[in-house]
């Protein structure tokens, strides 16, 4: 970060607070998620939407961070995942960012063409699903929002949190 001018600008940083004058610039280091271990097929994968709001993007799906969300601009919406790696998956966990109820339903593909619905969550789940279903080969995993009545916004904190997409026993 740089200053370019104006008085003296005060940071807080996980190092502590930092004092930025202006024509001086500091270096914060970036959390790197990737680097971290995960069993999580989803972490730091590549992910889209259909929709989003300014500042609240789909990579924040994947991030491991419950810092920031990403929301849709509507109540149906879909955030797709594709997995590290093509396995099979029995559980999928959802962190909401919010808590207006809307529903979901968890799709997997192998290939990103053909879906299939593992787990439905109600309109007036709140908070975290926890979704476990019949082992299945998944190269891709798929929120699908399809709004209707009185159906909030959808935002994820992690749609794929913690732990949120994880291989069947036997398949690490």
């Amino acid at each position: 970060m740089r200053l370019t001018s104006g008085s003296a600008l005060p940071v807080q940083t996980p190092a502590g607070l930092m004092t930025v004058a202006p024509g001086q610039s500091i270096t914060i280091p970036t959390r790197r998620p990737d680097l971290q271990s995960t069993t999580d097929l989803a972490r730091c994968q590549q992910v889209t939407a259909s929709s989003r709001v300014p500042g609240d993007d789909p990579v924040a799906a994947v991030d491991g961070s419950t810092a920031a969300p990403w929301q849709a601009t509507g109540a149906q919406a879909t955030v797709t995942m594709r997995l590290a790696r093509k396995t099979a998956i029995d559980s999928v966990t959802v962190t909401r960012g919010s808590t207006g109820s809307f529903g979901c339903n968890v799709e997997t593909s192998a290939d990103g063409s053909v879906w299939h619905v593992v787990a439905t969550a109600q309109a007036t789940s709140t908070g975290t699903d926890q979704f476990t279903f019949t082992p299945a080969q998944a190269q891709f995993v798929r929120l699908d929002f399809p709004g209707g009545t009185d159906a909030s916004t959808p935002d994820t904190d992690e749609p794929l949190g913690e732990r949120s997409v994880m291989p069947a026993a036997g398949q690490a």
